[in-house]
């Protein structure tokens, strides 16, 4: 009926106000849903009545405010960390392509002795996942994904520097070492953070945007490792790769979002769902 179809038209004024604004595109675009030009009219001087009605808009715009702050708040921080670990990972890959060949060619280890290094990378990883938790907490989630890009960085940069004796291969050992240790401080923030901040209904969406960004420069950092361990040296790609890794944890240190984060956000759960829910609530007209 006439009542039916008005309190229709109020809602669907609620998603699009602006669209109803101009009184002459309204014949055009709904007139043939009305069955005389008392409907019609009748209908625009509800759409008159309920954008003149600023309190009404200015609940509207408070309830999409609010609903909305953290999702903007959690895509903000998404993709900060998500742009950190992209170039941390293209670092990554710019040293794995050549520390084996940095191993075997230049500190001359044996097939022993880089087994027996990689026990490093054992006990980083386990060393990490006891005492994570008690630094993220103590520094901040923000902070502690910082400094296991610094720590990786280290690693790579004093295996860069190792000397071609005993003591080289106790340093490929210690950079095995500090990645482990770094990645594991890097990935526990990163993931937890990953869940803290997004809704569940967006979880699926979020693990594939985040895999993408993080893994698709891998190719490049590869790309690059290789290309500067050939032409000038496999010191200089490990070089390289410390390097980036330190300056990507210098910069996200001055990024306030991320070093200011000393705590897991709340989750932003099922927002989407809320703003429709408040938003229908307050469609019902008397």
């Amino acid at each position: 009926d006439d009542r039916a179809l008005e309190e229709a038209l109020r809602a669907d004024a609620l998603l699009s106000p602006s669209s109803y604004l101009a009184r002459s595109i309204i014949p055009f675009t709904l007139g043939r849903s009305y069955r005389s030009a008392g409907h019609l009219a009748r209908a625009i001087a509800a759409f008159e009545e309920l954008v003149q009605n600023g309190s009404l808009l200015g609940d509207i715009r408070a309830t999409l405010s609010r609903a909305f702050a953290g999702l903007a708040i959690g895509v903000s921080l998404g993709v900060a960390t998500g742009i950190a670990m992209g170039v941390w990972q293209m670092c990554h890959y710019c040293a794995v392509v050549v520390q084996i060949l940095f191993a075997t060619r230049t500190l001359h280890m044996s097939e022993n002795d880089v087994g027996l290094s990689f026990v490093g990378l054992g006990v980083g990883t386990v060393l990490a996942s006891v005492w994570g938790r008690r630094i993220s907490a103590r520094v901040g989630p923000g902070p502690c994904i910082m400094l296991g890009m610094a720590i990786a960085g280290t690693g790579w940069l004093l295996c860069a520097l190792a000397p071609e004796n005993a003591l080289g291969k106790w340093v490929f050992a210690l950079m095995l070492f500090c990645f482990g240790l770094g990645a594991v401080l890097i990935f526990i923030n990163f993931l937890a953070l990953r869940q803290a901040v997004t809704p569940s209904p967006l979880l699926g969406r979020m693990t594939s945007s985040m895999r993408w960004l993080m893994l698709l420069p891998a190719g490049p950092g590869a790309l690059i490792g290789g290309w500067v361990g050939e032409h000038i040296g496999l010191r200089a790609s490990l070089a390289l790769a410390g390097v980036g890794s330190l300056a990507v944890a210098l910069i996200a240190s001055r990024v306030a979002l991320l070093r200011d984060l000393r705590e897991l956000p709340s989750p932003q759960e099922d927002t989407v769902a809320a703003v429709g829910a408040e938003a229908s609530s307050t469609a019902v007209l008397p």
